[in-house]
């Protein structure tokens, strides 16, 4: 599991490690984590222990779990594949006489950032970052450990491997303000649909999991992220905008996400179920907005659409202050006939 040093990466490892009865190698940005969420886990495990009453590990599967926690940069060929290699040390040494056969069970792709901006706001620093985590940085793990999946469907050693691809709501359907992200979660929309085609003549599932607004610390800090980014604007910028709509975009940035918000409990347990469940589906979208919402404005036409997403977003209240006094800011271009 990548992204474990918060948020959903985090609760998702003690779940199947504290509950489930697995052995999680979980990868974690800061080091610092990794000392944390291994101590976090058996006290988590001890606490299940002491409420079934000290007998047996407590867990569904029956077994102990336990979590390994690699610090690991999904944008570092050379941090993964080191990750990837202790996973198949790990493996190997299962393979000893006397020792129960070892499995990887499941891949899970959560490692994520978001980063928001106006596309002449952000420069391509943010549209990068958000490309080499969000997408580059599944694509460089899942690239690493197929060797392993692929090994164990070739080999007939285990036929119920799967691969769980994190992406968003976000990759269904976007809006203003948040390009370096919409970007970057629609490429790993693809890249999932993509991989599960690829992988189904090994019989390895695929799921793509697309969350909507989820309690995180990463939906806590964009309306901070966006006001940051808004003070830092050059001149020319901050008055072509004016401050009335930098505070509107501030706002609505830390606003939205409140009005839809759900319990990062739901998205864990969907992602719970991916893992653990015996057939996968191959797309799971989280959050009441995603299921329903989501997907009746893909079917609408773009122009109610869109005014369905202006007038939820709050987002054309206030005008550029360059545009005030100006008429329409479409132009309708007449077209002569011959």
């Amino acid at each position: 599991v990548t992204g474990c040093g918060s948020g959903l990466g985090r609760e998702l490892a003690l779940e199947l490690s504290c509950r489930w009865g697995f052995v999680v190698f979980a990868g974690c940005l800061d080091p610092a984590d990794c000392g944390n969420l291994e101590d976090e886990g058996r006290e988590r495990r001890r606490r299940i222990r002491a409420t079934n009453g000290g007998s047996g590990s407590g867990t569904a599967a029956g077994a102990e779990g336990r979590i390994v926690a690699l610090g690991m940069d999904v944008t570092s060929d050379g941090e993964v594949a080191r990750a990837a290699g202790r996973v198949g040390d790990w493996l190997a040494a299962g393979s000893t006489r006397g020792q129960p056969r070892r499995h990887l069970h499941a891949v899970v792709n959560n490692a994520g950032i978001g980063l928001l901006g106006r596309t002449d706001w952000a420069g391509m620093g943010p549209f990068r970052a958000c490309v080499e985590v969000n997408y580059l940085g599944m694509v460089r793990v899942t690239q690493a450990l197929l060797p392993l999946l692929k090994g164990q469907a070739t080999g007939g050693t285990y036929r119920h491997a799967r691969i769980v691809v994190v992406a968003s709501a976000a990759g269904l359907i976007a809006t203003g303000d948040a390009a370096p992200y919409h970007g970057s979660k629609y490429a790993a929309e693809a890249f999932g649909t993509c991989l599960r085609h690829e992988m189904e003549p090994f019989g390895i599932q695929v799921a793509t999991v697309s969350p909507s607004f989820h309690g995180t610390r990463m939906t806590d800090g964009l309306g901070p992220a966006v006001a940051a980014a808004a003070r830092d604007l050059p001149e020319e910028l901050r008055e072509e905008y004016g401050d009335a709509f930098v505070r509107q975009m501030a706002g609505n940035a830390a606003d939205m996400p409140r009005r839809v918000m759900w319990d990062a409990g739901v998205a864990v347990d969907a992602l719970v179920g991916c893992v653990t469940g015996v057939r996968v589906e191959p797309r799971v979208v989280v959050g009441t907005d995603a299921r329903f919402g989501v997907l009746l404005l893909r079917m609408l036409p773009v122009g109610l659409s869109d005014a369905l997403l202006f007038a939820f977003a709050k987002s054309r209240r206030v005008r550029p202050a360059a545009m005030e006094g100006v008429g329409g800011a479409t132009t309708k271009m007449k077209m002569k006939a011959g």
